[in-house]
């Protein structure tokens, strides 16, 4: 598997020192291009390495507008409310739109190489080398790499004719290897004026409101949809790796989650069920190596605790007010 390699300390100071604040110009240039936009709009893949494309169009405008497209769902912010469109379901929620919120929806793999567009300090602090002039398809870009953690390095194009990013690759590691995915747009259109028609929301045919209350008790499938809503609503995720075959499981879902009780919860958590035979990468990800294993993750994403296995009614509910206590509800 790809390894990353970390950077050799045989350079001199002064050679270190200068690289470093060359990536931080790249960074800074891309940051400030997509900031002094007034519109964007692009169409673009992403996806891991030898898996399935996934399709994404984005379009964005000042102050405050956004329309984020994929295969499961459409999100539209019209500087009011945020609308989330569920394609599978034919419904849709409705949320007020704040500048947080707004944010939030550029805090996932798939979309933060936008965050810049309505945050300009998205750069700010973060450790990054350049990695030379890279020519591609008769395309020359500036190559910056950008540390996103202690396991996870973000590798952005910048075109070197407007400073902006059309191409991205993502490495990941954990203690079994690593995983690329990539980012590769297909056109891109920066404007100083936006088009306020494609955030004018329009409730497809035949699609029903889901109301606050039924999105609180629903159940997630899709990890980045929960993690997505959790953020927004700053709720703390729940988040469930089971198996169809474990009796743990099963006897947690009929013990608990049908509850009275934990349906209450509901105002202080979104819940996504992962089913690890299904989504192997995810529990892969995740180090997941026995069922139920239950995560809890605060809405900036940070992991609050773990529970493995099922312990009881009153247990798995104590550990509940434990991990509200935790979050500050």
């Amino acid at each position: 598997m790809r390894k990353i390699l970390a950077l050799a300390g045989l350079a001199c100071i002064a050679t270190l020192v200068a690289a470093d604040g060359r990536a931080g110009d790249l960074l800074a240039g891309f940051a400030k291009a997509l900031n002094s936009a007034q519109g964007l709009s692009t169409n673009y893949t992403y996806m891991e390495v030898n898996g399935a494309p996934k399709a994404f169009s984005v379009q964005l405008g000042k102050p405050n507008l956004a329309r984020i497209d994929s295969e499961s769902q459409t999100i539209v912010a019209d500087g009011t409310n945020i609308y989330t469109y569920d394609k599978k379901s034919n419904s849709y929620s409705k949320a007020p739109e704040t500048d947080k919120d707004l944010k939030a929806l550029f805090a996932s793999d798939e979309t933060r190489v936008w965050a810049a567009f309505f945050d300009a300090t998205v750069y700010k602090d973060v450790q990054s080398k350049p990695l030379g002039v890279k020519t591609q398809n008769d395309t020359t870009y500036n190559a910056v790499q950008v540390n996103q953690g202690a396991n996870e390095s973000t590798t952005l194009f910048l075109d070197t004719h407007d400073n902006i990013a059309r191409k991205g690759s993502t490495v990941k590691t954990n203690p079994d290897g690593s995983t690329t995915y990539v980012l590769k747009t297909t056109d891109l259109s920066i404007t100083d004026k936006a088009d306020t028609k494609p955030f004018i929301w329009t409730a497809p045919d035949g699609s029903r409101e889901v109301k606050p209350e039924e999105l609180s008790a629903k159940w997630f499938t899709n990890y980045n949809e929960a993690k997505d809503l959790a953020e927004r609503t700053h709720r703390i995720l729940l988040v469930d790796f089971f198996a169809e075959w474990c009796g743990p499981c099963k006897q947690l879902e009929r013990e608990v989650y049908s509850s009275d009780d934990f349906k209450a919860m509901s105002k202080y958590f979104v819940f996504c069920k992962i089913d690890v035979d299904k989504q192997p990468d995810l529990a892969k990800q995740f180090k997941i190596s026995a069922m139920p294993t239950i995560k809890f993750f605060d809405e900036n994403g940070r992991q609050l605790k773990e529970q493995v296995g099922y312990g009881g009614v009153s247990g798995f509910m104590q550990v509940l007010n434990q991990v509200k206590s935790m979050a500050g509800k």
